[in-house]
């Protein structure tokens, strides 16, 4: 009877879980639809005008914050500081959940994303990425590495923000640290005499893991940048790789022991 009942229970809870999914694919078609053709137009028009061009990446942040903030399944939208510099700068993440692209994209002007090829290929969404310069990678694919890393190095020349998950796909639920990390972004770094920015998020993957389609309701999670680090102070990307991922690694533990209690069920 018990079992019954809690079946029951899990069955409606999976169905809100996947009401929210929806919930969020309908308005993210309505947003891109709004903000991504107004921002064709814009790129359209004044094409010359490089104020009117970086400007539209400002309008992108815009809309993606209020799309976020139109999910009543999430608590905030986290507040992600990325620190002015003239240098080149590749940003590397973890990564946890489906969700944490939307978030950066919210937060971090002139941002292009790292993103696998299948993404591209989905209606509407694959639209979308390419109208605000996503960058695709096929795994497995060195032709797709060597160009997706000739496009990175061309942004990061350009001042645009290059985001590369190193982890090439979403950890595992509950895995606490990272997964092994490629040295892809770090070759790039040292080339490039870049900075490398930390992103880490924390405790994604109990809104919207890997291997499950629904969003939980109301959970608690932390996206936030940590210090710069010079690749200049390095002698190959295999020990600047390491550094990386010992303090991302650093960072995810640190909240874990902070935050004990507040752990839950994905």
């Amino acid at each position: 009877m018990e079992n019954s009942v809690k079946n029951k229970q899990d069955s409606q809870v999976d169905k809100l879980h996947f009401f929210w999914v929806l919930y969020l694919t309908i308005t993210s078609v309505f947003f891109t639809i709004f903000y991504g053709w107004l921002i064709v137009i814009i790129r359209v028009l004044k094409s010359k005008d490089h104020k009117y061009y970086l400007w539209t990446y400002s309008l992108q942040c815009y809309g993606i914050k209020n799309l976020l903030k139109a999910q009543p399944w999430l608590t905030h939208v986290p507040q992600i500081n990325i620190p002015d510099t003239d240098r080149k700068v590749i940003l590397v993440s973890n990564h946890r959940s489906h969700l944490d692209v939307f978030f950066y994209l919210s937060q971090i002007k002139r941002l292009r994303v790292v993103a696998k090829v299948e993404l591209f290929k989905a209606p509407i969404l694959g639209h979308a990425m390419r109208i605000i310069h996503q960058i695709p990678i096929e795994k497995g694919n060195m032709e797709s590495f060597q160009k997706a890393s000739e496009i990175m190095t061309e942004g990061m020349r350009e001042s645009d923000r290059v985001l590369f998950f190193p982890e090439l796909t979403r950890s595992e639920p509950r895995l606490r640290d990272t997964r092994k990390f490629s040295l892809i972004p770090f070759t790039l770094a040292i080339k490039e005499n870049a900075l490398v920015i930390p992103l880490v998020a924390w405790n994604t993957d109990s809104l919207w893991p890997k291997g499950k389609i629904g969003i939980s309701y109301k959970k608690t999670f932390k996206m936030f940048s940590l210090p710069p680090i010079d690749s200049c102070n390095f002698t190959s990307a295999n020990s600047l790789k390491q550094y990386v991922q010992e303090r991302i690694n650093e960072a995810l533990k640190s909240n874990d022991n902070k935050n004990t209690n507040l752990h839950s069920n994905v």
